[in-house]
C-alpha cells in the first residue's frame, strides 16, 4: 500500500499545463484492488479533469492506495508506481 499525504489549502491554487489552468484541489480518494480503468474514471469524475495517455491494457494494472492531494500529483505517482506516462488536463 502507498501512502501519500499533502498539505490542505482553504484556496485552491492554479498551474499551468500545455497553456491550460488546472485547479489544484486536495482531495481525499481511496482505490482498494482497483483496475486501472476504475482508477482513471474516479480521478476525473472526483477531480473534474481528464486523464491522457492512459494505456491501453489497463487490466493489466491493479492499484490500492490512499492518496491525498492533487490529480496531477496523484497521476504523477500512479505513473512512478506503474511505470506509465499519463498526465493531466482540463476536461
Amino acid at each position: 500500500m502507498y501512502h501519500e499525504y499533502g498539505r490542505v489549502n482553504s484556496q485552491p491554487d492554479t498551474t499551468v499545463t500545455d497553456g491550460a489552468t488546472l485547479p489544484k484541489e486536495v482531495k481525499v480518494i481511496d482505490f482498494e484492488q482497483a483496475s486501472l480503468a476504475e482508477v482513471v474514471a474516479t480521478i476525473e469524475t472526483v477531480y473534474d479533469v481528464k486523464v491522457d495517455n492512459v494505456p491501453e491494457q489497463t487490466a493489466d494494472y491493479e492499484l490500492s492506495l490512499h492518496y491525498e492531494g492533487t490529480a496531477e500529483d496523484l497521476v504523477n505517482v500512479i505513473n512512478d508506481i506503474l511505470g506509465t506516462d499519463m498526465s493531466v488536463s482540463e476536461k
